[in-house]
């Protein structure tokens, strides 16, 4: 997953899965269908236990990727510099 720069909805539509957002909360275990949402700068893990179908929305009416993903997205390199200074996590 990539860490978004707004509260994101999220939206599981078929499936099951385990789902870990962090802040010291264990994963919970999701079923849809399923609307949810995220804040900002959260990196979301999953472990799908059957075929799933889950889909992010970022309102726009931006077409280009590019510009869409420079919107959205924070870069890990960005997100790292900005939380942990200039000193790299190693594991």
């Amino acid at each position: 997953g990539k860490r978004h720069r707004h509260e994101t909805c999220n939206m599981l539509l078929s499936g099951e899965m385990s789902l870990y957002v962090g802040g010291g909360r264990p994963p919970e275990r999701i079923s849809g269908p399923l609307i949810f949402t995220s804040k900002p700068g959260v990196k979301k893990m999953a472990y799908c236990r059957t075929d799933v179908i889950f889909s992010n929305i970022h309102p726009t009416q931006e077409t280009d990727l590019e510009t869409i993903e420079k919107e959205f997205i924070i870069p890990e390199e960005e997100y790292r510099l900005e939380h942990k200074g200039d000193q790299l996590c190693l594991g």
